[in-house]
């Protein structure tokens, strides 16, 4: 039987963790505004990111997405996986926890698949347990941290990405849920708005206006395990109707937004 549950601590909003136990679920290609760590329990499946080759995925595998970057990641046809999903909010994570090392806050950009460092396997199933076990949120804390310490720092492609568009992403957030037109974001970055879509296409696989729709998703969760009803979470968020809100949640989390709200584990 399929089995998905979610945990998120109030008390450190920073992180999400995602199990799917004999899952079939298939997802539309969208971007989370922060840094995905996943771990393939069970079966296989293929990970897919707009110009890079196909990453196969089995038991074992772990992998790290950067923020934003449009991939998808399904089951192969006919077949069911189990899986762990861990959204983190690395800055959020950082500002709370105190002076860290220099290592721990540079992040990847480039998508990559660590699963043979040697036990790199066994500390995520140890952190994905801890986060969803009861313990403080100190502890959590801790463990994330543990977690970001970890992980192989690749070479970095962050620099090569033009400092306004970095910055894009920070006004995209910063004017949730209202959002903002191409034409305004254009004008704001100072380039045309063909330029614009090209960079961020080149940059992230996606578009603009794909990063407002994963932003306001995001934002949703937020506010659904916050027990707010739906039809004021979809208003909230920017979207014309529940319908919409409901179609658009589905597509990129796998659930609707009352099965995430059921299925929320705290």
């Amino acid at each position: 039987m399929e089995s998905v549950r979610f945990w998120r601590d109030p008390l450190l909003p920073c992180y999400e963790l995602r199990q799917a136990i004999n899952s079939r679920a298939c997802y539309r290609a969208h971007s989370h505004p922060v840094l995905s760590i996943g771990k393939v329990d069970a079966g296989q499946s293929r990970l897919r990111v707009k110009g890079q080759r196909e990453i196969a995925l089995s038991a074992g595998d772990v992998v790290v997405i950067p923020a934003y970057l449009l991939h998808s990641c399904n089951p192969r046809p006919d077949q069911f996986w189990g899986y762990r999903m861990l959204y983190l909010d690395v800055p959020a994570l950082l500002a709370v926890a105190g002076p860290v090392s220099l290592e721990q806050a540079e992040l990847p950009f480039s998508v990559w698949q660590p699963h043979d460092r040697p036990g790199l396997a066994a500390r995520a199933d140890e952190a994905f347990d801890q986060l969803s076990t009861v313990t403080t949120a100190a502890q959590k804390q801790a463990t994330l941290l543990a977690l970001l310490a970890q992980l192989p720092h690749a070479p970095s492609e962050r620099a090569t990405i033009p400092l306004w568009l970095q910055t894009l992403n920070l006004t995209l957030q910063s004017a949730m849920p209202q959002g903002l037109s191409l034409a305004q974001l254009a004008a704001l970055s100072g380039k045309s708005r063909s330029s614009l879509l090209a960079a961020y296409g080149q940059h992230y696989g996606s578009t603009p206006h794909q990063a407002i729709i994963d932003l306001r998703l995001n934002q949703a969760k937020q506010l659904l395990a916050q027990q707010q009803a739906v039809v004021s979470v979809a208003l909230e968020t920017g979207f014309t109707d529940q319908s919409h809100f409901s179609n658009a949640f589905k597509g990129r989390v796998a659930v609707t937004p009352q099965q995430y709200t059921r299925q929320l584990q705290r």
